[in-house]
């Protein structure tokens, strides 16, 4: 065994997910020493001698479905003690300000609420989170975590509303634009720092076509628009039509480009972002907190979107279970497959990640352990994590 490396492992629960399509009972996962499954293989056809020479065997896990761990595809991790049950919901612009306010008070220091964070996304059996970071605490750098679980990508993020700070804003970080950053929103970056930081060609996320305001505040008006007069510099002069307007300005309708949240995209809009392969995020539980309207996304007859939790500044809780079980029931039009692939196997696509989101020979072991419903096929597993995902949810079995 080289060193570093773990004894290889035998694992057998009753049922894997190996891919939203894909259901599988009586297989073995075997693990390699470095926590990758190196087969899958009919428990009867296992071969003695490899067994005998395994330290502990077949590790036999009865009652138990396993599938991929879910990727969530957005998240503020520095936010997990926010208040936000007291918040203003009602308008967009109250509730940005409420949020800056508490940023300014007395809370839970940064690196604090990340763990926490992480602690709730692991304990509901989240195996990767990509998080729009404004506050680094020393021990938690961009890009780091997998050797912990969940995985955390940590795209920094830039706010940067005058066209004289985008080159000052972006300096620190220019040498993240290859692995990923973040843009705050539309109304919040100058259209010179959106355009250095799309022109990298980098993957880039950020908060686009939310709500109402956010467009008005793009017209040159509205509410958030003059939250924004009062808060900085004076906004830039030129005025957008909508959002997808703006982005197509600034050059970022590509592919590697996420925007998060869509809820106030007409179904338009929604096909112009899917046509030029930029990412649909949406978080159910923010959309919830926020009672908005249902989104464009089946009218659109776009894919089910990627999903997120966003934060604890606009969410009850940071679960993707929870995620996908709102989204599947705000959007039955989207078949369970279509949103547990969306939450796993396209997630990890969409990062370029041939490692995670599918239980295959070749990934990382990062399975999201429940109760086997007994399920014969792999749309009815889909069906069952979808729906029943949080009650009858296990734990993470994550070895890499």
């Amino acid at each position: 065994m080289s060193e570093g490396a773990q004894p290889a492992r035998l694992l057998l629960p009753d049922a894997v997910l190996t891919a939203p399509t894909v259901l599988q009972r009586g297989v073995a996962l075997v693990i390699d020493g470095w926590g990758r499954i190196s087969a899958l293989t009919p428990v009867d056809r296992l071969d003695p001698e490899m067994v005998a020479a395994i330290p502990d065997g077949v590790e036999e896990f009865p009652g138990e479905l396993w599938a991929a761990a879910p990727l969530m595809m957005h998240a503020h991790l520095e936010s997990y003690d926010a208040p936000s049950s007291a918040w203003s919901r009602d308008s967009f612009s109250e509730w940005v300000q409420e949020l800056l306010a508490w940023r300014q008070s007395e809370r839970m220091e940064t690196s604090l609420a990340v763990d926490a964070s992480l602690a709730e996304l692991a304990a509901n059996g989240c195996g990767l989170v990509l998080c729009q970071q404004s506050e680094f605490p020393s021990r938690l750098e961009p890009q780091s975590g997998s050797e912990c679980f969940p995985e955390a990508l940590c795209w920094p993020e830039l706010f940067a509303p005058s066209p004289s700070s985008a080159a000052d804003v972006l300096e620190p970080h220019s040498h993240r634009l290859e692995s990923g950053v973040s843009l705050h929103a539309p109304f919040s970056v100058s259209p010179e720092l959106a355009t250095l930081v799309f022109a990298s060609g980098g993957p880039v996320s950020l908060h686009f076509g939310e709500h109402p305001e956010e467009r008005q505040a793009l017209m040159g008006f509205g509410p958030l628009c003059s939250m924004l007069q009062s808060h900085q510099e004076k906004p830039e002069l030129r005025r957008w039509n909508s959002p997808v307007e703006w982005l197509q300005a600034v050059g970022g309708l590509r592919q590697g480009v996420y925007a998060v949240h869509c809820g106030d995209l007409n179904p338009r809009e929604l096909q112009d972002l899917a046509l030029a392969r930029v990412e649909l995020v949406w978080c159910p539980g923010t959309h919830q907190y926020f009672n908005r309207p249902r989104p464009a996304f089946a009218a659109s007859k776009v894919d089910a979107p990627l999903l997120g939790c966003d934060s604890r500044a606009s969410n009850s809780v940071l679960d993707p279970m929870r995620e996908v079980s709102l989204a599947s029931s705000t959007f039955p039009e989207y078949s369970p497959t279509q949103w547990w692939e969306a939450l796993t196997s396209r997630a990890a696509t969409s990062l370029s990640r041939t490692d995670v989101g599918a239980l295959e020979q070749g990934r990382r072991l990062r399975a999201l352990r429940s109760k086997d419903g007994g399920a014969t096929t792999a749309g009815d597993a889909c069906a069952d994590l979808c729906h029943r995902g949080v009650n009858q949810r296990i734990g993470l079995m994550a070895l890499s």
